[in-house]
């Protein structure tokens, strides 16, 4: 694993750029963090939506090749009608169509008590393509991540393992302590903070919590997908989708072509990973 940017800040991020407010619109405001490892515990107060921006990602997005990476946006337009994919191109042209780095894009989320002992929150990002033209690219494109959390007793609960979509797949980090993450405000970097670093893959968006990997056009379709820190996810807000709700049918009404994981049915399969 690379070592986690809060150690190398200075050498490896001047270029990196901070794009739009932090607008999380279900975030109250909490103290900053120490830098230390710290898994703060939540105490639970009867609401479940209070895990979601406790435990959510810091996106970070990748450019190379000339090219940045297919920016989120959202999977509608005027309100309920489905965005239109983006046109595929050769490699490496990734964000033909796409928004620009810094555009707002909403994160969809759902939270779910499974099996009486755990907390899933599951973060869902929509892109209007995935890959390139020819064999490995198809139109829209949903990938998530989930944080999962464990009763410590005493009406508290601890991050646990971080779930990341990947290529029609899961990875699984069980160990919270070793997993790459910021504090609540996302400007200390170590391992064992609050809000898990989620770097999205630059060419088909599987998600990693290490940078690296390739950029050739073949290894965006497998774990040595290039993923950096050039731009950081910080313009976004969680849309929650419960089941049965009008923002989970809007997403039933539509076919996603091989984007099969949109936001709906992840909600329907979250206690099942």
């Amino acid at each position: 694993m690379n070592t986690p940017r809060g150690s190398l800040r200075t050498a490896v991020r001047p270029h990196r750029t901070i794009l739009g407010a932090l607008a999380l619109a279900v975030l109250g405001t909490f103290a900053s963090a120490p830098t230390a490892s710290a898994n703060e515990p939540l105490e639970w107060k009867g609401n479940l939506n209070d895990f979601i921006a406790a435990g959510a990602p810091d996106w970070q997005f990748a450019r190379a090749l000339g090219n940045d990476t297919c920016w989120p946006s959202s999977a509608f337009v005027n309100g309920d009608q489905q965005a239109p994919p983006a046109e595929l191109r050769p490699w490496p042209d990734t964000d033909y169509g796409c928004a620009a780095p810094g555009t707002y894009f909403p994160t969809y989320t759902t939270v779910k008590t499974c099996f009486g002992t755990e907390v899933r929150v599951i973060y869902t990002l929509f892109f209007p393509k995935d890959g390139f033209s020819g064999v490995i690219g198809h139109a829209y494109d949903f990938e998530h991540v989930v944080t999962t959390w464990k009763y410590a007793g005493d009406n508290k609960w601890t991050r646990s393992s971080l779930l990341l979509s990947s290529h029609g797949g899961h990875k699984v980090l069980t160990d919270w302590t070793k997993i790459e993450s910021a504090d609540i405000n996302a400007d200390n970097w170590g391992y064992g903070k609050e809000r898990p670093s989620v770097y999205v893959g630059w060419g088909k968006h599987a998600m990693f919590n290490n940078q690296g990997g390739l950029t050739d056009w073949l290894s965006q379709t497998t774990d040595n997908e290039f993923r950096n820190d050039d731009y950081a996810g910080d313009n976004t807000s969680y849309v929650i989708v419960e089941e049965g709700s009008a923002m989970a049918n809007k997403f039933d009404e539509y076919n996603w072509g091989s984007a099969s994981s949109d936001p709906t049915q992840v909600s329907r399969d979250l206690c099942s990973y």
